[in-house]
């Protein structure tokens, strides 16, 4: 599975960089995994391409658990999709889906961080390797 990040170009604190690229290490075994950085959203219609299966994290999105998360990441592995792009801090209204990854207001760096260990924790889970609650 290939996963794409994108997010507004904002300014990520030194700790949520470090937290990003532990994360990313860990997935390395499971996926791919790439964070893009936008200007502006005008762009990100270029970034994507028509097979890609977009989601939008957002404090009003579809509230899932992590097994579920782990459940639909699987289902759409199976089903054929190969790439998965999530939208953090932007608005597209083109979006397969849109979740929550809490109902609080985050900035999109510590959004980046938290979908980064829910993706890991959800191969965890897949795996049926332990993780903690």
């Amino acid at each position: 599975m290939n996963f794409e990040i994108f997010v507004m170009d904002t300014f990520f604190e030194e700790y949520y960089i470090d937290a990003i690229n532990e994360y990313a290490k860990r997935l390395g075994r499971y996926c791919k995994i790439k964070l893009t950085k936008l200007k502006d959203s005008s762009t990100l219609e270029a970034a994507l391409n028509d097979k890609t299966h977009v989601i939008q994290i957002r404090p009003k999105g579809r509230s899932v658990s992590s097994e579920e998360f782990s459940r639909e990441l699987s289902n759409l592995a199976t089903s054929g999709i190969s790439s998965i792009a999530f939208i953090i801090g932007m608005k597209y209204g083109k979006a397969d889906d849109a979740i929550s990854l809490t109902s609080m207001e985050l900035s999109p760096s510590l959004n980046t961080v938290c979908l980064y260990e829910q993706i890991y924790r959800a191969y965890r889970i897949m795996h049926g390797e332990p993780y903690h609650k």
